[in-house]
This record gives structure tokens, C-alpha cells and sequence, in this order.
């Protein structure tokens, strides 16, 4: 166990012997130095990884679910910053909030940011001291950074200070954190109970994630739409048509079996759209581009659950299908 002193939890002990640990670590000499490190503390559940893919297979499993990754972000095999990013956006795994600190050996711009971008909890650079290491957890333990959902990332809210005058006030979302409730004893985590809390939680993400793409897709038709009309589209109009179909596609994914599902339909008509504006190269219509516009915006506005909204839904929608249907008749 490890007595640390905290605001919480003052002179606390933590018991880690029930802590299912994933230790991924290609390095031999580096990951018997961390497991003797951990096993001292108390550690004793610690599975050890080599490669990414057995890391892929056991965050995939129902066999062992971990209650902790620490994880060399060039694990051979695979990108574990894309890992990282599936985990927090559930689609890897079934608790996307299990604590992960990444390790790497460089500090690089490139690396740092990957790590960022994936939502992991920490970053420690190599060579990694046992009182550096502990302190990262006990700070997971302790005081774990609330959520924060944007469209493009789920993770610790990594913000400092004052929110700036005129930014988006974006909310935090506190997360179960099943290893400081392991190492409290604050209850049984094994119970349905813990479960449960965790699915409720995903599904406050998943809500939130849902409304920034929403404004996601106004933001972008806004911009893609002008540039358009103005004969003076650039690089980037094409990659924000691509940004829009990606984001579309995502939200439909997440709204099955949600209260927002009425919503997919007008989705799939967005992308009918982004693919025939993607395939007209320089040219689309305008007709595609008043489209891209109204869909965007019914979408944004579908969420208030307006019987209006819903109708005019159906109306774009039907008005699309009949269009496809016309061009393949005829």
C-alpha cells in the first residue's frame, strides 16, 4: 500500500493488491524495473505487454477489464494513440474512462500532441523515476481531471486558469474512476452498480459529443457554402466537405438507440449530399449547397425535439430521395 498525504484523502491509504494493471512495455529491462517498482507499492495483478496487438486484444476482451494502462505510446504493432483515442470514444473497450499514462521516450511536438489529441491522462518521458511514476497515479487517484467532450476530442479537461472572453464555455463531466474506488475501498467495483454508473456516464458523453457535432456541421457549412458561391474555393473547402462526412457519419453512428435517433435520417441525407458536392469537384449546385445549409441547421435544431423541426425533417429528406430516385429512372 502507499500512504500519501493529499487535500481528499489526507494520510490515506491505498490498497492496490485487487488492481487490475496493464503494463505495455516493449522493453525488457524497462518493464522489469516498473513491475518490481509497482509490485513494491503493492501491485500484484499486473499484466504485462509487449505488443500492441495482444494490448488491442486485451482492452477488447470481457475477460480482464483494467483498472489502469500505463503504456509506451511506440508499442510495436499498432498506433496506441489511435488505441487511446477508440477507448475514450467507446469504440474500443467497455469502460471508456479507465485511467491510461502514456510513456515515451521522446518529448517531441509530434508525440506530445498525439498524446494529447488521444485523451490519455498523462504523458511520462523515459527514463521514468518510481516516485515520478507513483505520483501519477496517486494525482488519478487523489484528483483525476474532470471529462471535457468537444467534436473532436473526449478526455481530461486539460484547460488552466480563466475562461477567456469570448470562448465557448464548454462543462466538465466527473467520470468513475474504478481505481480510485479500488484503491479507497470506497465500494464493491465489481458490483452491477459500477457498471451501471459507467453506462450512464458514457451515455452523458455520448449526448454531449452528439450536440458539438451538430454545431460541428453548422460551423462547416458555413464556411464550405460561401467559398463555393464565391468561385474561390481553396484546399480547405475540400477537406471541410471531408470533415463534414466524417462527422455526419459519426453522429449517426451515436444516435442508434438514443432519444435522438429520429434525427439519422436527415444524417444520411447529409451525406448523399457531401458525396455528390465531394464528386462535383469545383462545381457543385447550388442546390446541393442550399441543401448542405438547411440540413446542417434542421439537425442543430432537431435536438430540441420541435415537432416542426421533425416535419421539415422529413420533408428534406423525402425531397432528396425522390431526386436519387428520378436521376437512377431515368
Amino acid at each position: 500500500m502507499l500512504n500519501v498525504p493529499g487535500n481528499n484523502l489526507e494520510m490515506q491509504s491505498f490498497h492496490f493488491g485487487d488492481i487490475e494493471l496493464i503494463l505495455a512495455e516493449p522493453n525488457q529491462q524497462v518493464r522489469n524495473g516498473l513491475k518490481s517498482a509497482l509490485r513494491s507499492q503493492g501491485f500484484y495483478r499486473v499484466t504485462e505487454v509487449t505488443r500492441f496487438r495482444r494490448l488491442k486484444e486485451i482492452v477488447e476482451s470481457e475477460a480482464l477489464t483494467p483498472d489502469l494502462i500505463i503504456t509506451d505510446i511506440e508499442l510495436p504493432g499498432g498506433d496506441v494513440c489511435d488505441l487511446c483515442y477508440d477507448i475514450r470514444h467507446h469504440k474500443a473497450g467497455n469502460d471508456p474512462f479507465v485511467p491510461i499514462i502514456a510513456t515515451s521516450w521522446s518529448a517531441g511536438e509530434d508525440q506530445v500532441r498525439g498524446v494529447i489529441d488521444s485523451g490519455a491522462d498523462d504523458l511520462l518521458i523515459k527514463p521514468i523515476s518510481t516516485n515520478n511514476l507513483l505520483a501519477r497515479i496517486t494525482q488519478l487517484i487523489k484528483a483525476r481531471k474532470p471529462f471535457v467532450v468537444t467534436t473532436e476530442y473526449i478526455g481530461p479537461d486539460r484547460r488552466s486558469g480563466e475562461q477567456r472572453e469570448g470562448t465557448e464555455d464548454i462543462p466538465t463531466l466527473e467520470v468513475p474512476n474504478k481505481l480510485q474506488a479500488k484503491a479507497t475501498g470506497q465500494e464493491n467495483v465489481s458490483s452491477e452498480a459500477f457498471q451501471a454508473a459507467v453506462d450512464k456516464a458514457a451515455a452523458v458523453i455520448n449526448e454531449r459529443k452528439m450536440e458539438r457535432h451538430a454545431y460541428q456541421l453548422v460551423y462547416l457549412a458555413d464556411h464550405i457554402v460561401p467559398a463555393y458561391k464565391t468561385g474561390a474555393p481553396d484546399g480547405s473547402v475540400n477537406k471541410n466537405v471531408e470533415r463534414a462526412t466524417y462527422v455526419a457519419q459519426d453522429l449517426s453512428r451515436r444516435m442508434k438507440g438514443t432519444r435522438f435517433s429520429h434525427i439519422s435520417e436527415l444524417c444520411e441525407s447529409l451525406l448523399k449530399v457531401t458525396s455528390t458536392i465531394l464528386a462535383a469537384g469545383n462545381s457543385p449546385t447550388a442546390k446541393d449547397l442550399d441543401l448542405l445549409t438547411q440540413l446542417s441547421r434542421a439537425i442543430q435544431a432537431a435536438y430540441s425535439s420541435d415537432e416542426k423541426v421533425v416535419a421539415m425533417a422529413h420533408d428534406i429528406t423525402d425531397s432528396i430521395d425522390k431526386a436519387a430516385n428520378k436521376v437512377v429512372s431515368g
